[in-house]
């Protein structure tokens, strides 16, 4: 459990113990030169500093938590797989008190899509009910439990929580209706998305496998392709879900959660494919459309924001370089042009467009 997580946890006053459990024991002990910035929360009377792996102590202890949350490195490296695992969830919902839940982060900008499919899908057939919230950034949050999650009950616990309710205000969080927005994913839609299908076990090594790609030699992880439509709000299923679930309260979240304004202070940097409304590729698809209307039409400026939008939102998509490309020769930046269709090749190697117009670009070069 990071530090971060610890002392919000710490701020309702009716957790009575917090267990925190952690294999190194260096992690315990440097935490005290960061007493300043964390409020020396590993001091606190109510905290268990507990020196173990965390699938042992579920398995040798015989409490029951009202929450446990879950935050283990993320996936890349052999044997960590072992803490998303089918078997391990298991564990944990063993240790969950009648109407427990538990909280699993899901670092969407560092996977890519079979990687969220197959924590997403792990979780979901772990636990009968599940959530998939928003978190800060893109980072996301998989919520569980055996029974049904009270998100009713989120108003009376804020209304008597005044030291979490200001905790969550320096996240943009200030009223309740705020807090149940963040929902992206309600339990029918989690089952629909990401039910029956391939999930980590125990001895799969690692996900490392799945997530070496040419798009991440290429740029990276910090701008690791974010195209995942089944991440793509389902609205339909959030309004049956918070309309059965809340009634007539339901209508403050469903437009706060429409609300352009909101998303874009609450989610400056999340994949705006989250909140698109309507299909990513058409949307997509629309914008490269109109980019080349723009060059055709000689609005070189409006094509150059488009290409930037484009690849800000998708920076490996094959057709989006193309045009980006293209953008860069009409321009006259050859180089950043060649680098654009050589990434196409890369991603794609049979793509026709961009092997004609590297050519082109080839010999335009031979005859300066």
């Amino acid at each position: 459990m990071r530090r971060a997580t610890c002392a919000a946890i710490r701020r309702h006053n009716t957790v009575q113990q917090i267990d925190v459990v952690d294999l190194n024991r260096a992690v315990f002990e440097l935490n005290k030169h960061f007493a300043d910035s964390n409020d020396a929360v590993l001091t606190a009377p109510r905290l268990r500093l507990i020196i173990d792996d965390g699938r042992q102590f579920l398995k040798l202890t015989d409490a029951t938590y009202d929450l446990v949350t879950l935050e283990p490195p993320p996936p890349l490296n052999v044997g960590i797989s072992r803490l998303y695992s089918r078997a391990f969830y298991a564990d944990v919902k063993d240790r969950l008190a009648p109407g427990g839940i538990v909280t699993q982060w899901l670092p969407e900008d560092i996977l890519n899509r079979a990687a969220v499919s197959l924590i997403t899908a792990t979780f979901v057939d772990a636990f009968p009910e599940t959530l998939l919230i928003a978190g800060n950034n893109r980072i996301l949050v998989l919520v569980g439990s055996s029974d049904v999650i009270g998100v009713e009950n989120v108003y009376a616990r804020l209304a008597a929580e005044p030291e979490v309710r200001r905790d969550l205000q320096r996240f943009g969080i200030y009223v309740d209706t705020d807090a149940l927005a963040l929902i992206m994913h309600s339990p029918s839609s989690m089952m629909e998305r990401w039910a029956n299908r391939e999930l980590i076990r125990d001895g799969f090594l690692s996900l490392e496998s799945i997530m070496l790609s040419p798009v991440q030699e290429i740029y990276g992880s910090d701008v690791f392709e974010a195209e995942k439509p089944e991440l793509a709000m389902d609205m339909p299923a959030l309004r049956r879900y918070f309309e059965e679930r809340l009634g007539m309260r339901a209508l403050p979240i469903l437009e706060t959660i429409a609300n352009p304004e909101f998303s874009a202070k609450r989610f400056t940097t999340v994949s705006p494919f989250y909140y698109a409304a309507g299909d990513v590729a058409r949307s997509r698809q629309q914008r490269i459309t109109a980019g080349y209307d723009a060059l055709h039409d000689g609005e070189l400026e409006s094509a150059m924001a488009i290409a930037d939008d484009l690849i800000r939102a998708s920076p490996a998509h094959p057709d989006v370089l193309t045009f980006a490309g293209c953008v860069y020769a009409i321009t006259g930046d050859h180089d950043q042009a060649a680098i654009a269709f050589n990434r196409v090749l890369k991603v794609s190697p049979r793509n026709e467009s961009a092997q004609k117009l590297l050519a082109h670009l080839n010999s335009i070069a031979e005859r300066e």
